[in-house]
């Protein structure tokens, strides 16, 4: 009779082991994506102007996000929570940069961009 039972609970945790899989964890319905905010700074004149970048995202798990900044269309980048940036502009007219920050949750993997156009007076 042990036998049989042992056998039976042996044959029930086997079958149960085969069924299972490795999956991504849904994420739960009240998690909130990243989100992508910001404000700066620092462009009251000519160029060149050095602009102040503050970080305003909201995130699951501070310590666990990472901040891609892009300044302008194939521009330098930063990893920086807040960076400063140096736009310059020899032409005549304005010129628009195109800032953007990428917020990813480490965590999740999720992530969020948010771009604002930033004008650049030119030099004197």
């Amino acid at each position: 009779m042990k036998t049989y039972w042992f056998l039976a609970f042996s044959l029930s945790i086997a079958v149960l082991l085969s069924s299972c899989t490795t999956k991504e964890v849904p994420i739960s319905p009240g998690y909130k994506y990243p989100i992508a905010a910001f404000s700066y700074t620092g462009n009251d004149g000519p160029a060149p102007v050095t602009i102040q970048f503050t970080n305003y995202s909201e995130t699951i798990i501070t310590d666990s996000c990472d901040y891609l900044w892009t300044f302008g269309t194939n521009g330098p980048n930063s990893m920086e929570k807040n960076p400063t940036h140096v736009f310059s502009n020899g032409g005549s007219d304005v010129k628009v940069y195109m800032v953007s920050l990428k917020v990813i949750d480490m965590v999740s993997n999720l992530s969020q961009t948010r771009s604002i156009p930033i004008e650049i007076q030119p030099s004197e």
